[in-house]
């Protein structure tokens, strides 16, 4: 008998595309069924996952908001799986000089471009009580 983790490691290598980036909680690859989007597969816990759900179900209505966030398309039942709009890393140069406030983690891999605009496609460990607000603030971009 096959087990879990076999399985789970099994239906990733079917799914999961180029390697697009990988964490210390998740790998992300291109999702090879849809390239249009990223499948984001939890190696242990999938709490980064459910969170980007959460964030994205919450926001996802608001306009101001959720034009910054990558959107979520789907999970899976147990949320190691996490299907989100593919982006288009951008050069530096692209990065804008002011985002908004509440985006605290301003790590260049953490965002990318999605139809010309900026958007966050790692919001997994995102600091929700910051409060979300329109405000922007000066942007102090890192690698």
């Amino acid at each position: 008998m096959i087990g879990e983790s076999a399985q789970y490691e099994d239906l990733k290598e079917l799914v999961m595309g180029k390697a697009l980036g990988y964490g210390i909680a998740r790998k992300v690859g291109v999702f090879s069924p849809d390239p249009t989007l990223v499948i984001k597969c939890a190696l242990n816990d999938p709490e980064q996952n459910w969170i980007e759900w959460r964030i994205w179900q919450e926001i996802s209505e608001v306009k101001h908001l959720s034009k910054w966030f990558a959107p979520c398309v789907s999970i899976s039942t147990c949320g190691m799986f996490l299907l989100q709009k593919r982006v288009e890393m951008g050069k530096k140069a692209d990065y804008p000089a002011t985002v908004p406030s509440f985006f605290t983690d301003l790590k260049y891999s953490n965002y990318g471009f999605l139809n010309g605009q900026l958007v966050c496609c790692d919001y997994g460990s995102f600091i929700v009580t910051n409060g979300l607000s329109a405000k922007l603030k000066k942007a102090d971009w890192w690698e």
